[in-house]
């Protein structure tokens, strides 16, 4: 698991979506949504990097699903209440 962050706009396959990425990531993340594009997952091996973006596609699944079946998205505030 882990946080998911979002990387800000940029043209495909420009330079200033790379440095969007690379700032979102940061030290930490292994993943991040790209703004009005997609997401990107990484990891140490090709096999871990698959490994994140899978998850990435189940939980966005699964978030999906309960917010349409009228759930409040899980979040930080919603986990502190």
């Amino acid at each position: 698991g882990g946080e998911v962050v979002c990387a800000e706009y940029g043209k495909v396959g420009s330079k200033l979506l790379a440095h969007n990425i690379v700032k979102a990531l940061g030290e930490k993340h292994k993943a991040a949504l790209l703004r009005n594009h997609g997401a990107v997952a990484i990891g140490k091996t090709a096999r871990e990097a698959f490994a994140v973006s899978d998850y990435m596609e189940k939980i966005a699944k699964v978030s999906v699903l309960a917010k349409a079946m009228g759930s409040t998205p899980i979040n930080d505030i919603n986990i502190k209440r």
